[in-house]
């Protein structure tokens, strides 16, 4: 394998071509997101030469000059974790973290959301955000030729391997900063007229391991609502092997800090009995430890670490639906009906009526507002509107100067409401037919007549 990539760089350095690799993996042999299946690594595209700090551009300058090692400059000015690599690429420079394998399902979130944390760290550099943030794009290969500086591009080894969670610890606390820019971002490219494709960091979508997280916290909170966290006999079992299960997805595969992290929330939930439970733990250590040895197995059906349907937990813990909408993160719905309709329904039908008593209480406190107010000064408006209406006709303008600078909208709505209270008014245009002047529309209220 040496001897033929010796033999490619050679052959394109003589053609002068451009040689380009991906560190990821896919399953056959197109690169799409459909087909990405191993993440092994985080890298950031930096374009020293158009960035706004001049640093940057006297590094690039330094690279296209052929003093490959000022690459390793840029780590002596920004505040982030070591790569692993730091390659010079001919006149900007990539930095590469690479990853102990992980699939796809857990670690692409989560590489996407590091990725947006270092293009945010780095803008001032050049970070290209749409480069750096495509599991799939392709680098320069390290002994190729750049042709477009002339420069061969030079890879310096800087770190070590990461594990992609102990990753993610270390650009926690990039995160706000991160949010704000991309959504900076995004504002500018729609005010460009072009579609905002980069999506900002977003928590709610960091796949299974923030699914995880979720459900171990409504565990808990399941365990408080029913039990005070010392559940009956029968239950003990089985709430702490789903806590296990969510904490061999959160912490990294290693049989040993897994189980002492499972050993600490048994103490909390069996004070005396703990040691017994371990040892139905076995299966679930067995399979962090087939994880660590090798990330692929979790593609293969009924291996790797559990993964359980959100219905299963719901049938296992026998959630009811008080007890539901008692859960911080709703990731678990009632017996019977699925997490899609729950949170479509039900959930959505709470989070609203507790947004309009937050949205009555805020204007409470701030105007002085409440219901009963509110309803008394929309009752005095529409009686002005209905006595200016009796007297004659009049045109949403005048309506509006009525209320005091009213909107149209308000207006109208107000004029509907009295129509379903039974006050006849009537709409009509003044314009006469034929005519090319503006339609001037007026309303007037008419009496309706009974026959005795």
């Amino acid at each position: 394998f040496v001897d033929y990539l010796n033999w490619t760089l050679r052959k394109a350095r003589k053609q002068g071509v451009n040689l380009y690799f991906t560190p990821n993996r896919f399953k056959g042999h197109r690169r799409r997101t459909a087909e990405l299946t191993i993440i092994r690594a985080v890298y950031v595209d930096l374009d020293l030469y158009k960035a706004d700090n001049p640093i940057a551009r006297a590094i690039s300058e330094k690279i296209q000059a052929g003093l490959h090692q000022a690459a390793l400059e840029i780590l002596n000015y920004v505040d982030i974790p070591t790569p692993t690599v730091v390659v010079a690429s001919g006149r900007g420079a990539y930095l590469i973290y690479l990853l102990k394998p992980a699939p796809r399902a857990t670690a692409q979130p989560l590489a996407n959301a590091v990725a947006k944390a270092l293009v945010a760290k780095l803008r001032d550099w050049g970070a290209d955000p749409k480069v750096s943030t495509d599991m799939k794009r392709v680098l320069r290969v390290p002994g190729s030729i750049n042709t477009r500086s002339g420069q061969e591009v030079i890879a310096h080894l800087a770190g070590e391997e990461w594990d992609i969670h102990d990753l993610v610890a270390e650009m926690a606390d990039y995160a706000e900063d991160a949010e704000e820019f991309w959504n900076w971002l995004n504002a500018r490219r729609k005010k460009q007229g072009k579609r905002p494709d980069i999506r900002p960091i977003r928590r709610n979508k960091a796949g299974a391991a923030l699914l995880w997280r979720c459900r171990l916290e409504d565990i808990w909170k399941l365990l408080e609502i029913r039990w005070l966290y010392r559940p009956a006999e029968g239950w003990r079992d089985k709430s702490l092997f789903l806590m296990g299960v969510a904490l061999s997805w959160l912490l990294p595969s290693d049989r040993g800090v897994v189980e002492a992290e499972i050993r600490s929330y048994a103490q909390q939930v069996l004070p005396h009995d703990w040691e017994k439970f371990m040892p139905f733990m076995k299966t679930l250590l067995d399979r962090v430890e087939e994880v660590a040895k090798n990330p692929e197995v979790e593609l293969e059906r009924n291996k790797g670490r559990y993964k359980f349907k959100t219905e299963t937990i719901s049938e296992m813990l026998e959630v009811t639906e008080e007890e539901a909408l008692q859960l911080p993160n709703f990731s678990i719905p009632p017996v019977g009906v699925s997490l899609a309709e729950w949170k479509g329904v039900k959930v959505a039908e709470a989070l609203k009526e507790l947004r309009r008593a937050t949205v009555r209480e805020t204007r409470r406190q701030k105007h002085g507002w409440s219901r009963e107010k509110h309803k008394q000064a929309v009752e005095e408006r529409m009686a002005k509107i209905l006595v200016a209406l009796q007297e004659g006709p009049k045109t949403l303008k005048e309506l509006q100067e009525l209320l005091g600078g009213a909107g149209e909208r308000s207006v109208k709505r107000y004029i509907k409401r009295l129509k379903d209270a039974g006050y006849n008014i009537v709409a009509f245009n003044e314009a006469k037919r034929g005519s090319r002047g503006a339609e001037r529309w007026l309303y007037m209220h008419i009496p309706v007549v009974q026959d005795f």
